[in-house]
């Protein structure tokens, strides 16, 4: 079960109330840390896609210093009744397994596993798992986009 294998749960939020989201998630045994756009200065000019990567980013070291799988969900997810209950998409401890999208939009399958699981593309950041070495990946990408754009 989703509660049992995922022990961090990082809500991306900017001014949204997430004070249901965070009792329904808490109801199903889930633990949650809400993550908020930190105030930026009137000086800095960055856009909302960029100040929500960042956000993203928060999650993903949150993830790689605890070491152990993360899910990352959007402020306006709304979940399923049973939602921890639900089984975990894929092998969280597979070499293999980077991320695992819980909500998806424009998604692609190229292969479906031995286990039965979608192997595939998706744009969506709404709600998605994370493993720490796909964590670090992710880290790296975002440095690579800070320092260059």
């Amino acid at each position: 079960m989703l509660h049992d294998q995922v022990r961090q749960i990082f809500v991306i939020a900017c001014a949204e109330d997430t004070s249901l989201l965070e009792q329904v998630l808490n109801r199903e045994g889930m633990q949650v840390e809400i993550l908020r756009q930190p105030p930026v200065s009137s000086s800095i000019q960055s856009s909302r896609s960029y100040l929500c990567l960042t956000n993203h980013v928060r999650a993903w070291q949150k993830i790689v210093e605890k070491d152990q799988p993360g899910l990352v969900i959007e402020a306006d997810f709304v979940p399923v009744n049973g939602f921890g209950a639900l089984p975990v998409p894929c092998d969280l401890t597979a070499k293999t397994t980077g991320l695992a999208w819980l909500y998806t939009c424009a998604s692609q399958i190229y292969s479906v596993s031995e286990q039965g699981y979608a192997e595939g593309f998706s744009v969506s950041t709404v709600a998605y798992l994370v493993t720490p070495d796909a964590a670090r990946v992710l880290l790296s990408y975002a440095e690579e986009v800070r320092s260059e754009y």
